[in-house]
C-alpha cells in the first residue's frame, strides 16, 4: 500500500519566456549570471556542501502569475519568477501513474503562445521529485489564408502555386522565431471536413519541408471560417 510519506510524488517547474523557440529553458544571446550555491539548493547532488561559484541563466526568465490546472480542478498560479511546485502531486504505485497538467493560454501575457505541449502529460514514480516545465513566446506571427483556390480542383493536394509559396515563406523564417497561424475559407457548400483534410496536406507539406530548412520549433495555428 502506498505510503504518503515516502510515497508521495512532488511535482516542480517554471513557466518560461522561450525566446529561441526551441521548447527548453535555456541561453539565449547573454552571459549567464555568476552566483553563489545556498547549502539549501537542491538542484544538484554533490555528497557535500559548498558555496563555489556557479552559472545560473536568466537569459529566458520565467514568466509571473501564469495560472496551471490540474484534471481534478486545482488551480496553480507560476510566482514572480515564473515558478510553481505541488507539494503531494499524485501518490503513485509500484507501477507508478500518469498525471497531467494544463496552462491556461488566458493568463499569458498579450502576443504570447505556447511552445511546449499543452497540456503536458508525465510518468511519475513514487516518492521521486518531477520537474514539468512549459515555454511561451511572443514570436511573430504569420498568417497563411487558404481557399479552395489554393488546391488541385476537387482535391485536398496543394496546388503548385501554394507548394512554391510555402518554399519561399520557410526561407524567410528559418532563421526568425515565428508562427505559423492556417486559416480555411470555407465558400458555399464545401463541407468542413474538405476544410480540415486541406489544412491538414498545407501542415503535412509544411513540416515536411521545415525539417530541411528549420532551425527551431514551428508553432502551427489552425482554424476553419465560412464566409457569410
Amino acid at each position: 500500500t502506498p505510503e504518503s510519506v515516502f510515497d508521495c510524488t512532488a511535482l516542480i517547474g517554471k513557466v518560461f519566456d522561450d525566446r529561441n523557440m526551441n521548447g527548453y529553458q535555456d541561453q539565449v544571446g547573454s552571459a549567464p549570471v555568476v552566483s553563489t550555491r545556498g547549502i539549501t539548493d537542491q538542484s544538484f547532488i554533490t555528497g557535500k556542501i559548498s558555496n563555489d561559484l556557479v552559472e545560473r541563466d536568466e537569459s529566458e526568465p520565467g514568466l509571473p502569475y501564469v495560472r496551471l490546472s490540474t484534471p481534478t480542478g486545482t488551480i496553480i498560479t507560476t510566482d514572480e519568477f515564473g515558478r510553481y511546485s505541488i507539494p503531494c502531486a499524485e501518490l503513485p504505485g509500484d507501477l507508478g501513474t500518469n498525471f497531467s497538467l494544463k496552462l491556461d493560454t488566458r493568463s499569458l501575457p498579450t502576443g504570447y503562445r505556447v511552445t511546449t505541449e499543452n497540456p503536458r502529460t508525465m510518468r511519475l514514480t513514487a516518492g521521486i521529485f518531477t520537474e514539468m516545465n512549459f515555454g511561451a513566446s511572443i514570436g511573430r506571427i504569420v498568417d497563411i489564408d487558404l481557399t479552395d483556390a489554393a488546391f488541385v480542383s476537387g482535391r485536398t493536394v496543394p496546388g503548385e502555386a501554394l507548394s512554391n509559396g510555402v518554399e519561399a515563406l520557410l526561407a524567410q523564417i528559418a532563421d526568425t522565431p515565428s508562427m505559423l497561424r492556417l486559416s480555411y475559407f470555407v465558400t458555399g457548400d464545401e463541407e468542413n471536413t474538405t476544410a480540415r483534410a486541406r489544412m491538414d496536406a498545407v501542415e503535412a507539406l509544411i513540416r515536411d519541408q521545415w525539417r530541411a530548412v528549420g532551425k527551431y520549433r514551428l508553432v502551427i495555428e489552425r482554424t476553419v471560417k465560412r464566409f457569410q
